[in-house]
């Protein structure tokens, strides 16, 4: 489920599955290490506002590829979001709108590989969660991963790319929507 739902959104958004991964996959692994320095500096609503704007325009460029950005900009972006204050709070309603999508349910007790073997939602964020959004010295190694869930190698690795692949698509459809009520509301512009 989770695969074909991945594939089908990034079809809609208009961008690849293999390029979703690796720009998804290389904010996960940064977060993971640059947790620890993020921005100490509180900054007004406006100016968080601002930030946001910047980053969503930024990102969608990337996914879109209209840029035709480097790895320098990847980076850049990469960074910049991570050291946001309010990523995290993005993360995690990212990681309920996939768990929506593919189960109809949002459920954040921890997974159980007892009870839990139908909820493909409940895997995918739990494998996110461990492997990435702990930060770096909490994160848990893939081996660990897939032996606590009670699951195979190869099926970890594929729900692993499937569940990375919705968190940047479905990250890029938010940041989407938000600029299109943005512009709409009008405090930007389609060119700002």
């Amino acid at each position: 489920m989770a695969h074909d739902l991945a594939k089908e959104i990034c079809e809609q958004e208009g961008v690849k599955y293999e390029d979703t991964y690796c720009i998804a996959k290389a904010l996960l692994n940064r977060y993971g290490s640059g947790q620890a320095y993020a921005s100490e500096q509180v900054l007004d609503e406006d100016a968080v506002v601002k930030q946001k704007q910047s980053i969503r325009r930024r990102y969608i460029n990337i996914m879109k590829n209209r840029m035709n950005c480097g790895k320098k900009e990847c980076r850049e972006l990469i960074w910049s979001v991570v050291r946001a204050q309010w990523f995290m709070e993005k993360a995690k309603m990212t990681l309920d709108k996939i768990a929506y999508m593919v189960d109809g349910i949002v459920d954040d007790t921890a997974y159980d590989p007892e009870k839990d073997r139908d909820l493909e939602e409940k895997l995918l964020k739990t494998i996110i969660d461990k492997a990435y959004l702990r930060g770096k010295n909490n994160a848990k190694s893939d081996e660990s991963i897939y032996i606590d869930l009670e699951i195979p190698r190869s099926t970890y690795f594929k729900k692993k790319k499937d569940a990375i692949v919705l968190f940047g698509v479905l990250m890029l459809s938010y940041a989407k929507r938000r600029e299109r009520q943005d512009i709409e509301s009008g405090l930007l512009t389609e060119d700002n």
